[in-house]
């Protein structure tokens, strides 16, 4: 259960004897984020101005995760690949794309009805969108097809 201490404003997890927040429970990584940070920053911004993506960052680490309860372990299609990168080349993702996304926005490279890879537009804001036409043709008396 997830427990929140009101005076400090942490949120802890209730799972030993006594309550750790989760800023003292991260990895050594976390820990060393302000020593890692210049070295980090250097990388993306390195990556980022070259338009090279290091080649160390496209390897990923495969494992096999178990599909269900009810299928055989012994059978290999019972399992579905896991793929782990590492986990700068997911910061300088981030960063790709977020400047990405700005620009785009910015210069109304877009198009209105876009909904991926931009704030508060998702597959269910396309969707309403969609039945909400639909809706407005037919009280129009309109006829309305619908290919997909």
């Amino acid at each position: 259960a997830v427990v929140s201490t009101q005076s400090t404003g942490m949120r802890c997890r209730k799972n030993r004897a006594h309550l750790i927040p989760y800023h003292q429970r991260w990895s050594p990584v976390h820990s060393s984020t302000i020593e890692l940070l210049p070295a980090i920053s250097q990388i993306v911004n390195e990556s980022m101005q070259t338009g090279v993506f290091p080649d160390a960052f496209k390897e990923a680490v495969i494992r096999p995760a178990f599909k269900e309860k009810d299928l055989s372990s012994e059978d290999s299609g019972s399992y579905r690949p896991i793929s782990n990168l590492p986990f700068l080349s997911k910061i300088l993702e981030k960063c790709v794309s977020l400047q990405l996304v700005d620009h785009l926005e910015k210069n109304k490279l877009l198009s209105g009805v876009q909904s991926a890879y931009r704030k508060f537009h998702s597959c269910e804001t396309a969707t309403l969108k969609i039945v909400n036409d639909i809706a407005m043709l037919l009280d129009k008396k309109l006829k309305v097809v619908l290919l997909l």
